[in-house]
């Protein structure tokens, strides 16, 4: 029989290391896994459980726009797709402001937060991605520090206000990684027209030089301060091997790792020793303590299907490996190198892995980030990308995630009745499985 003693120094650690749980983080080894999937191009998450024959993903994404209203009639019907699986999988929201933070007001808002109060009370849990990709500038409401902080509080206190139990939602805070700062050139690039330039440019010139450029601090200046966000993370890519991503390359060795800890070529800032290790790194001064949950938020590597003429007169020139056989260690060697005991060992903070399952046109190449199968209609001039030519992608998918890869993913459990959402089961950090758990466990040590 245990000793009294030792019984309670392992109640006491327990439960202290559950205390320490961003709401919705897992306290079981193991990361959500789920896709962004083409919910307006007609997938669905049951076309793509379906398609894959993989156990029940834990996480889907989708994205919906808030102005002066929010697009809740796509929120419903998300929330709606998902439910018919029948399972307890997070519901993982991406919130765009998208005409700007001037466009958003008060009431969409507070529609914002009465439809977090809906969804979680029916048991569901919510991550919520609000203004994601903040720091770069291809969005109306990037690279505006000043303006993101006071409506990422806005957002975080009306939603709070409304749901006073913080259990069954979280708050993702998800800059751009790096790679490529100050994203010059762009839509919404700092430059002194900007009408808060006086007040950003300081901010974002974090070593005070005079000059906005990569030996800057890319996160810090946008972040709102450990009290106002729960789990960290940010975009990571394959776009190939080197700018201007127009050719088709299996991943170096390390490359996730590089982008995370910010090796030379892939930025200066360590993004996970700051918001999820020790807390150190930040500039002029550190803004976390560290600790958060970490999600990769959107990932994926890319096949270059078409690459544009010079004119836009010019045909358009098909890259070399584009071919079936080509995109699988494309592919297969990104995904590998994210969900292996190596790397979630050496960041053990890292939570939660969502895929970009969309064919677009970027830059100056169409791409297929795909990973699952054909879910669009959308192809590249040349036509033919989706369909055959992703199988033996997805073939590849299959027997890694039905094989070596199922033992890092936490898959979401089945639901019975009406109620889709907690049944309990989710290794989440609620107060209810809590006390569950360390009944439990207080039980088979006295026996």
């Amino acid at each position: 029989m245990t000793p009294p003693h030792e019984i309670f120094s392992m109640f006491l650690l327990t439960s202290v290391a559950l205390a320490q749980l961003a709401p919705l983080e897992p306290s079981q080894k193991g990361v959500y896994f789920g896709p962004w999937y083409e919910r307006l191009n007609g997938d669905t998450p049951l076309a793509i459980q379906q398609r894959t024959q993989v156990k029940s993903f834990s996480l889907w994404q989708s994205d919906m726009n808030i102005t002066d209203t929010l697009q809740s009639a796509y929120i419903d019907d998300f929330v709606k797709q998902v439910d018919a699986l029948r399972s307890d999988a997070v519901l993982y929201l991406t919130i765009y402001p998208i005409m700007g933070f001037e466009a958003v007001t008060q009431a969409a808002i507070n529609e914002f937060a009465t439809k977090i109060q809906t969804i979680t009370a029916s048991g569901r849990r919510v991550l919520i991605r609000y203004a994601s990709e903040m720091n770069g500038s291809w969005f109306l409401y990037g690279q505006q520090p000043t303006a993101f902080l006071a409506n990422w509080k806005q957002v975080v206190d009306a939603v709070r206000a409304k749901v006073p139990d913080r259990s069954k939602y979280a708050f993702l805070w998800a800059p751009n990684a790096a790679n490529g700062w100050p994203f010059g050139g762009a839509l919404t690039s700092l430059t002194p027209a900007r009408p808060n330039y006086a007040v950003d440019f300081p901010l974002m010139d974090t070593n005070a030089d005079g000059v906005l450029d990569a030996l800057d601090d890319p996160y810090s200046p946008f972040y709102p301060g450990d009290d106002y966000v729960d789990w960290v993370g940010f975009s990571m890519y394959h776009y190939g091997a080197q700018y201007p991503w127009v050719t088709n390359d299996v991943p170096i060795p390390g490359k996730p790792e590089a982008i995370l800890v910010g090796k030379p070529g892939w930025g200066a800032y360590n993004f996970y020793e700051m918001f999820c290790g020790s807390g150190a790194g930040g500039q002029p001064v550190s803004k976390s303590k560290g600790g958060k949950p970490f999600m990769i938020t959107e990932t994926g590597s890319t096949i270059h299907l078409s690459v544009d003429g010079p004119n836009a007169t010019d045909a358009p020139t098909r890259p070399l490996n584009a071919d079936a056989e080509s995109r699988v260690p494309i592919k297969q060697t990104w995904w590998r190198q994210m969900l292996n005991e190596t790397f979630l060992n050496q960041f053990p903070k890292i939570k939660g892995i969502s895929t970009f399952e969309f064919i677009k046109h970027e830059e100056t190449s169409w791409r297929d980030f795909t990973n699952m199968g054909k879910g669009t209609n959308i192809t590249s001039q040349f036509g033919g990308d989706g369909g055959d030519m992703d199988n033996l992608v997805l073939k590849a998918f299959q027997d890694d995630f039905n094989g070596p890869l199922a033992k890092f993913v936490i898959w979401s459990n089945a639901t019975t009745g009406s109620n889709n959402g907690n049944n309990g089961n989710n290794p989440t950090n609620s107060a209810q499985s809590k006390f569950a758990f360390l009944a439990f466990m207080i039980l088979a040590l006295i026996q």
